[in-house]
């Protein structure tokens, strides 16, 4: 009796797995949470429903781009994995506030990053667009303020600079949009509210 409950269990579990089928590609090996994309999803949205940021969406679905066009219909998405542990390091004040996700603004002090005009810090903005011009590139140990959020574990260093976008940022160090919101996880996805002259993670 024993030996038919547990063969019941073990084939209630495998049925449940393959439920969540098909799936898109580069789903988190650990997820646990599933979502099934339907007409009108956007990342935001799937994010709002299942209480969780954008950031994090994009990185357990490596797959979907940082503007998440490329969402499939009627397929399942990763919303939750079996354990994840974000450490902020350095670069924090008690005047720093943050929202992030798709469309938001984040403060820096009173800083805005945007397209167009400049100024210095703290009320920098970042232009976006064009081929940058970047300063300070790689730093194997932070000598710059750093963006709130970022891992304990980085190890590799971005200073904003003027002209920078995440896309150039990315493509600069040969590294994925999903990986770097998910280092950056203040920095929604339509990349607005970069900080001039503050330290972002390309490699953790």
């Amino acid at each position: 009796m024993k030996f038919a409950l547990s063969t019941a269990l073990l084939t209630g579990l495998a049925s449940l797995a393959s439920a969540q089928s098909p799936q898109m590609p580069g789903l988190d090996p650990n997820c646990n949470r599933y979502h099934y994309v339907q007409s009108g999803d956007t990342c935001a949205v799937i994010a709002s429903i299942n209480g969780i940021s954008v950031p994090q969406f994009l990185s357990w679905n490596s797959e979907i781009n940082g503007e998440c066009t490329n969402l499939w219909l009627n397929y399942f998405v990763c919303t939750g994995v079996s354990a994840t542990t974000s450490t902020a390091v350095g670069g924090t004040t008690a005047t720093q506030t943050s929202n992030a996700g798709g469309g938001g603004t984040t403060e820096n002090p009173t800083s805005t990053v945007g397209n167009g005009g400049t100024t210095e810090n703290p009320t920098s903005t970042a232009g976006g667009g064009g081929t940058a011009t970047t300063t300070g590139g790689s730093i194997p140990t932070n000598t710059s303020p750093a963006m709130p959020g970022l891992p304990a574990s980085c190890w590799l260093f971005h200073t904003v600079g003027a002209g920078d976008t995440c896309e150039v940022i990315v493509s600069r160090y040969g590294i994925s949009l999903g990986a770097f919101y998910a280092w950056n996880p203040e920095i929604n996805t339509t990349c607005t509210n970069l900080w001039l002259g503050f330290a972002v993670c390309v490699g953790a």
